[in-house]
């Protein structure tokens, strides 16, 4: 062990005194370091180009390109920026940027790193970390071989432990970057929300303002992290997290998110609303609804949802209270029947959503294509409504679309609906069918033709057909 750590400890007096070398060059002048470092044994120089940056030595920020530091001959290279040695430590900062590491420079015919075009400019900085110039247009115009970059196929220094400088070698080593960005998550919300924090007055968020960010450092992707996401305030719900302003494009925890190629920040909006909100977020959710589960309260509707795989069974009298927001997303592959085998009990009422009550609320939301097969017991009466058994005064329904409902109903033996009398007719149509026990005529002057293409099958007798 001991003859482990004594190389070791040379090794960091060694990097000190090159520091200290370097040090005086900047006060005595470059031939001098140069005799300094020859007198030490330091013979081998590694130049560091900051590549947009500047260097920082101890607190210090130096807003010079280069730094020029000898080392000994088939001695290891630290990594300036990652190691320290001593209690020195020369780091490079960029403004709007994270160093990702070091590069080995293009070098001319005399061995010096291609820094300047044929005029003689110094060639720009490009984003990732390359200098060369751009023509007019943005197009490159230098050729790879005199582009100030990585040899090969862009391998970085230091990538297989620390580099050796050889003997009468001049290593040179340019600074990668990428531009600095974060995830901010910004509030949406209905109120403005005071949140306090432990010893601190409430502090008012309203709508816009940041209220968590993430950042991504040097990795061009990031998870969206419980950790960092927001959290519930007092008398709000955290609904969903948005990818747009407008909250229609939705993402959820752990999505990934692409860090942006500009250097701004990536926004995710976190939609708040006041209240205490249910979140339906697939089928089985929604089935929920539909049984009863969820008939007070708030309903909330973040993104389509598909209801293919879920169990959906009508339901059977009951008053359905809640307010459900729809935000204009769709509800499609709801099939009744397929899952499970519903037979229709004697004295019951049955229907989508049950009766609506005076203070139930369906707004912003689309149901598309309803395939439900159901069958009455023998000898039971009963009474079937497509989407609603009853709708008191008070009840609200706005933007709220059904399109194509499909239902067929077996009879067994002396099983009759009460609502729907005589199904001698081959094709005929029966108000206080499609909407509830108020009048058809009466529910589409108020609420407009919710339901559109309905079908009803008793039998082998097609009821209603196709009725917008």
């Amino acid at each position: 062990m001991k003859a482990k750590i004594k190389p070791l400890i040379i090794l960091i007096a060694i990097f000190a005194v090159s520091l200290i070398a370097f040090a005086a060059g900047c006060s005595i002048g470059e031939k001098n370091a140069l005799d300094n470092a020859n007198g030490r044994g330091l013979v081998c120089p590694v130049t560091y180009y900051a590549n947009g940056g500047s260097f920082v030595v101890g607190t210090s920020v130096d807003s010079k390109s280069y730094r020029t530091v000898y080392y000994k001959p088939d001695a290891p290279v630290f990594n300036i920026g990652v190691d320290k040695a001593d209690v020195q430590n020369l780091t490079v900062s960029r403004d709007g940027y994270i160093f990702t590491g070091w590069e080995y420079c293009k070098v001319n015919s005399e061995g010096l790193p291609v820094l300047k075009d044929d005029n003689g400019e110094t060639l720009e900085v490009l984003e990732n970390g390359t200098a060369d110039i751009k023509g007019s247009d943005g197009r490159q115009l230098l050729e790879q071989s005199k582009r100030f970059t990585a040899e090969g196929n862009g391998v970085k220094a230091f990538e297989n432990g620390r580099i050796t400088a050889k003997e009468g070698e001049h290593i040179y080593l340019a600074a990668t970057w990428v531009q600095d960005s974060v995830l901010d998550y910004i509030l949406v919300t209905d109120t403005p929300i005071t949140a306090s924090e432990t010893g601190e007055a409430g502090t008012t968020y309203q709508t816009d303002d940041v209220i968590a960010s993430d950042g991504f450092g040097a990795f061009s992707e990031i998870s969206l992290d419980v950790r960092n996401a927001p959290k519930e305030f007092e008398n709000h719900s955290f609904i969903h997290l948005y990818w747009d302003k407008e909250c229609t494009r939705p993402v959820s925890l752990n999505s990934t998110i692409s860090k942006p190629t500009d250097g701004t920040n990536a926004k995710i909006y976190a939609k708040y609303l006041s209240g205490e909100w249910e979140t339906v977020k697939d089928g089985s959710g929604f089935a929920r609804v539909l049984s009863g589960s969820l008939i007070e309260g708030n309903i909330y509707i973040p993104y389509d949802i598909d209801c293919s795989s879920a169990v959906l069974t009508l339901k059977s009298d009951g008053v359905f209270n809640a307010r459900v927001e729809g935000n204009g997303f769709k509800i499609t592959g709801i099939s009744i029947g397929k899952s499970v085998d519903q037979r229709l009990t004697n004295g019951l009422t049955y229907s989508f959503f049950g009766s609506l009550g005076a203070n139930a609320e369906i707004k912003d939301l689309t149901i598309e294509s309803v395939t439900a097969n159901v069958s009455v017991r023998q000898n039971s009466n009963v009474t079937v409504y497509a989407m609603f058994s009853a709708v008191d005064d008070g009840a609200k329904i706005e933007n709220f679309k059904v399109q194509s409902y499909s239902l067929s109903i077996d009879l067994a033996t002396g099983a009759s609906i009460l609502n729907i009398p005589d199904t001698g007719a081959e094709t005929y149509t029966t108000d206080n069918w499609l909407y509830g026990t108020t009048n058809d005529g009466q529910f589409v002057g108020k609420y407009g033709n919710v339901v559109q293409n309905a079908t009803l099958k008793i039998g082998d007798k097609q009821v209603i057909g196709g009725q917008q």
